[in-house]
């Protein structure tokens, strides 16, 4: 389908035969970084991050990249902007809507 080659979520949600589905909630609302790449500023953002990490720890995770953005928040200034309007594609708010 169109919509699943656009994004993951809907394939993987649409197999459950294939994953094994779960929620996650975290002990920390993260909903202010922008972690996806969708414009040349989450490109920038991805860069700016492997570049302060990947030297000295190749294998960095994530709580490194939450650490290095408490350090440098400007890292994350770099593509918050993209974080204040989401525009989700038609089809997933006509399947929202029941259309």
């Amino acid at each position: 389908k169109p919509e699943e080659r656009e994004h993951v979520t809907p394939y993987i949600r649409n197999h459950p035969d294939l994953f094994k589905l779960e929620n996650y909630a975290g002990d920390e609302n993260l909903s202010h970084y922008r972690w996806s790449v969708d414009y040349p500023e989450d490109f920038e953002f991805i860069s700016a991050v492997y570049n302060y990490l990947y030297s000295t720890k190749p294998d960095f995770s994530m709580q490194d990249v939450l650490d290095l953005l408490r350090r440098h928040p400007e890292i994350a200034d770099i593509n918050r902007h993209r974080n204040a309007r989401i525009l989700w594609p038609r089809w997933i708010v006509e399947k929202k809507n029941g259309k």
